[in-house]
């Protein structure tokens, strides 16, 4: 990953020119295409008549990333980096004696959006609760990839609030058992939030599933949550740099 830079560039893809005398040898850096966003691959080209060329990234907090480059042709190193955090980054390049610096801004990355038969993706506060459809499938919040949960183990006395979302009655304090599906792999992280901001872990799993009936893409998992408060849940899962959230209603 890589940022640094004033926008002295075109557009999406900036060229700077390091030395301004004719005699001295020009470093070029283009970052693009224009419209970045978190996650995505991005052309790093590096131009300039130097035997070695160096490539690095200041984040907004201040964090660098190193990028690598390798030679593409005469005179031309090339790279591809993926950003990790939206807002305002620095791409750096240098070779011998020359510095050139490219601002590039990062934006948050797209959602992935739910199948055709499912409303709107799930929000904070539940506003709404994540999509479902009637054989209890929640289609989950994430960008780069997808997030399932299969809700096909109620416990006795919970029942389905909504026809649409993960909505529902009579849960409280009770154990109920969620099976789900990443499709960017087995969760390094995975937990709850609670409508008060308490992180609430699962009391049993993650456990991975082998085997599954279930037709969704992904690695699947189950794992049993208790809900101790009726309101807005989270229920969260990340793999590497991508994540991904149910928004669950608990109402009673």
């Amino acid at each position: 990953m890589s940022r640094v830079a004033p926008l002295f560039a075109l557009a999406a893809l900036g060229m700077v020119v390091a030395s301004p005398s004719a005699a001295t040898p020009k470093l070029q850096l283009r970052v693009g295409p224009s419209m970045l966003r978190v996650g995505d691959p991005v052309p790093i080209v590096v131009g300039g008549p130097f035997r070695t060329v160096s490539v690095d990234a200041v984040s907004p907090s201040g964090r660098v990333v190193r990028i690598g480059v390798k030679p593409s042709g005469r005179d031309v190193w090339r790279g591809v980096v993926r950003f990790d955090q939206a807002g305002r980054w620095q791409v750096r390049a240098n070779a011998d004696h020359l510095h050139v610096r490219l601002r590039v801004l990062i934006r948050p990355a797209t959602p992935t959006p739910p199948p055709a038969t499912f409303g709107p993706l799930g929000a904070p506060g539940c506003a709404p609760p994540s999509p479902r459809n009637s054989e209890g499938e929640v289609f989950g919040t994430m960008s780069g990839g997808r997030l399932w949960a299969l809700f096909g183990f109620n416990p006795s006395g919970a029942t389905w609030a909504s026809d649409t979302t993960a909505s529902l009655d009579g849960l409280v304090g009770k154990e109920i058992k969620i099976v789900f599906k990443l499709t960017t792999g087995f969760p390094s992280s995975f937990y709850a939030v609670a409508p008060d901001g308490s992180r609430a872990n699962p009391v049993w799993g993650p456990t991975p599933h082998g085997s599954s009936s279930w037709d969704r893409q992904g690695q699947e998992w189950g794992a049993g949550f208790v809900f101790a408060q009726p309101g807005c849940w989270r229920i969260h899962a990340s793999a590497g740099s991508t994540a991904g959230n149910i928004w669950f209603e608990v109402r009673s």
